[in-house]
């Protein structure tokens, strides 16, 4: 909105992880456990501060292939089959932040208590939280693709896949 006399701006805030999401990759990884590949995919995407808090053992892997997926995508996808999650540990004071990437409940600490004022009005003198708004994005229910081969010429190189869990989207 511009009248000549206001602006309104719309500012995201995103961690350096948001980053990875940006680009896809086609590539092998082989003879690497899960802390080297992620090393290697936090660095190249500039998450430069994150620390791995691993209870239990990661074997390396034979081979891991990222075939077309976001470097988020692949991260993901390989913690979730390691049984990994992530969150972002912010300082108390200052703007450090750190990914935190943890097999076990064990690597969680306590956030404390958030303050939520929908009225922002009462000029508080505490942080707090003045608005949150939920959004959710529409992703594609199914992938079709086709490939040919001039070694092969009748060979059908077409595959499909139908999405799981479309909470109702449908194709």
């Amino acid at each position: 909105v511009n009248n000549g006399w206001q602006m309104r701006y719309h500012l995201s805030i995103s961690p350096p992880l948001w980053r990875a999401g940006l680009r896809q990759n086609f590539r092998i990884f082989q003879q690497q456990d899960i802390q080297a590949i992620s090393a290697r995919l936090l660095h190249e995407a500039g998450v430069a501060d994150w620390m791995p808090l691993f209870y239990e053992a990661h074997p390396a892997r034979e081979f891991c292939v990222q075939y077309g997926e976001t470097d988020l995508g692949f991260l993901t996808r390989l913690w979730a089959e390691e049984g990994i999650f992530f969150f972002e540990r912010c300082g108390k004071a200052g703007p450090e932040q750190r990914l935190a990437v943890c097999d076990d409940v064990a690597g969680l600490t306590s956030a404390g208590a958030l303050a939520f004022n929908p009225n922002t009005t009462t000029g508080g003198t505490t942080e707090y939280i003045s608005d949150f708004h939920y959004r959710a994005k529409i992703r594609p229910s199914s992938v079709e693709t086709q490939d040919y081969t001039f070694k092969t010429p009748g060979w059908p190189g077409y595959y499909n896949h139908d999405g799981e869990n479309l909470n109702g989207q449908r194709t």
